[in-house]
């Protein structure tokens, strides 16, 4: 991609023009969401080939939650952790940080971010579910791989050699929780298409619970995949669900994530909630 900002901008909103029209051309919820994930990517690796030499050697950038996941929607959020391997280099770290986030802003994009030790990242198990949770789920981006590769083994070893109770209350608690603000019908007539009983999180809710109890479900998610959709590929070869089921799980998460990048693009906003009105838009689209 290009390294000035300000054609960075304007490609950006070349390349997400091609998507939203690939999707109005009934592109899949999955191919939109990779489409998505990686111009997201190439803006990211661009800011930080603009840094000076060296800067980048001693940190990883990671993608968290949806991002990290691959399955980013037009208006979601973009949310990444600058990882360093000590405490000695978080200064140097934060410096990558802001540079990269100043390009970034500059050329449109709206990014979060977090700067992290290896020891701080792993601390917060048994602490904070959702930064847990974001850890479990990240993808490595860019920077030093090897660091990124340590942090991985050690969260895999996490896993194995912790109790699952902490985590598994974890994740239902934020479904319970979740289910009573936002429905836990599955027949609601306005219902939130992320958040309602049967939306994208109890989806991922069987996601986290697999990949943070279990080492075997623990792999680095690749780039261009959609994690949730490749962890439901792996259930029936374990016996844990029969093709007619998986089947139907995969053409679920398609068909929520086609409805979700639909609804964002109407509303071109993060807009989560099938309201009445958006309703004969969303099924014509």
């Amino acid at each position: 991609m290009q390294t000035d900002p300000h054609s960075l901008r304007s490609l950006l909103a070349s390349r997400k023009a091609e998507i939203a029209a690939s999707h109005r051309g009934g592109a899949d919820g999955f191919l939109t969401c990779r489409a998505l994930t990686s111009v997201a990517d190439e803006a990211i690796r661009s800011a930080c080939d603009c840094l000076p030499a060296g800067m980048m050697d001693t940190v990883a950038i990671l993608a968290l939650g949806g991002y990290g996941r691959g399955e980013l929607c037009p208006s979601s959020d973009i949310d990444v952790m600058v990882l360093c391997a000590t405490g000695d280099l978080l200064e140097a770290a934060g410096e990558a940080a802001k540079a990269v986030l100043h390009f970034l802003w500059d050329a449109g994009v709206d990014i979060g971010h977090s700067v992290r030790t290896v020891d701080e990242a792993l601390g917060l198990h048994g602490k904070t579910f959702d930064s847990w949770t974001s850890m479990i789920e990240s993808r490595f981006i860019c920077g030093n791989a090897v660091l990124a590769g340590e942090l991985y083994a050690r969260i895999r070893m996490v896993i194995a050699q912790s109790s699952p109770e902490w985590f598994v209350g974890g994740v239902f608690q934020d479904v319970r929780v979740r289910h009573e603000r936002y429905g836990s019908s599955v027949k609601l007539l306005e219902p939130n298409i992320k958040k309602s009983a049967g939306g994208l999180r109890d989806l991922h809710a069987a996601f986290w619970l697999y990949r943070g109890t279990d080492p075997q479900y623990f792999t680095p998610v690749r780039a261009g995949s959609c994690a949730t959709k490749e962890f439901i590929d792996m259930l029936p070869a374990r016996g844990l669900l029969d093709p007619e089921d998986h089947a139907v799980a995969v053409r679920a998460l398609e068909f929520l994530l086609r409805v979700r990048h639909e609804m964002h693009y109407r509303r071109e906003s993060q807009h989560d909630t099938l309201e009445y009105i958006l309703q004969r838009e969303v099924a014509e689209g």
